[in-house]
C-alpha cells in the first residue's frame, strides 16, 4: 500500500493547500511523483491525464466555473433559468401566481 493509494489521502493534502497557486504546485509536484513513483498510487485510480486536467483547471482565474464551462453545466443550468422565468411570466400573465 502506497501513501497515496486511498483517495482520502490526496483530498486531504489538497485541502490543506490554501492558495491556487499553492494547489497547482503542489498539483504539478504530485504528477511527477505519480510518473517516477507509480507503486505509490496502487488501488487509485488517478492517473497521469486527470492530474493534468486538474492543473489545467486550478490554473485559471476561476476554477469551479472553468470546470462547469468545461463539461457544459453552466449552459443547461442558464436554460434552465430561462425556462423557468419563462413559465413565471406565462402564470403571471394568466392571473396564477407560482409559489
Amino acid at each position: 500500500m502506497g501513501i497515496y493509494s486511498t483517495k482520502e489521502n490526496l483530498y486531504a493534502e489538497f485541502a490543506q493547500q490554501k492558495t491556487k497557486k499553492a494547489k497547482v504546485k503542489w498539483l504539478t509536484e504530485l504528477k511527477a511523483f505519480r510518473i517516477s513513483h507509480p507503486q505509490e498510487f496502487r488501488g487509485n485510480k488517478i492517473s497521469v491525464k486527470n492530474i493534468d486536467n486538474l492543473i489545467t483547471v486550478w490554473s485559471q482565474k476561476n476554477p469551479v466555473k472553468y470546470a462547469k464551462d468545461l463539461i457544459g453545466i453552466t449552459a443547461r443550468e442558464e436554460a434552465e433559468r430561462i425556462e423557468e422565468m419563462r413559465k413565471r411570466k406565462a402564470n403571471s400573465s394568466a392571473g396564477m401566481v407560482m409559489y
